[in-house]
């Protein structure tokens, strides 16, 4: 059976700092804004990513996925983020070492089931060296954000 995304909010979301903290605080404070989480959410990202690294290296480029629990979300959604200045996070293979992650996928998952197939979905995505090779010609969050869609 094959893994789907069924999330009908996919933001593209250009940040141009390289601070994670500032990072993950803006995305909560838009998906605030939009009614998509809860005051809550901000905190519970930070220390999930605190106590459970998401970076990773895929080929050339560091992938972060922070994500939290479901308590702190009132609807589902994934921000994309592609940035020509990486970000850094603690590697989820190693938290001492750090990834430098010029793409942020911040999912926010209303449905506990959801997690899983959205982070082997994205993961499966993000190892085929095709899709690595057209990330490489992007230059926006938003053309990053269609190739996902396109795909899944």
């Amino acid at each position: 059976m094959e893994n789907t995304i069924v999330i009908q909010n996919y933001i593209p979301f250009q940040f141009e700092g390289t601070n994670r903290q500032d990072f993950l605080e803006s995305v909560a404070k838009l998906l605030f804004k939009k009614g998509y989480v809860k005051e809550t959410f901000f905190q519970s990202i930070c220390k999930r990513e605190e106590k459970y690294p998401t970076g990773i290296m895929l080929g050339d480029y560091g992938i972060a996925i922070p994500h939290t629990e479901c308590e702190h979300i009132f609807k589902s959604s994934i921000v994309v983020t592609y940035s020509n200045n990486p970000i850094p996070f603690q590697s989820m293979e190693n938290p001492k070492e750090v990834v430098p992650a010029n793409i942020v996928l911040v999912l926010a998952l209303k449905e506990p089931e959801d997690h899983l197939a959205s982070l082997s979905k994205l993961m499966e995505l993000l190892q085929q060296e095709s899709i690595m090779k057209e990330i490489k010609l992007l230059k926006t969050s938003e053309e990053l954000t269609n190739l996902i869609i396109s795909h899944i």
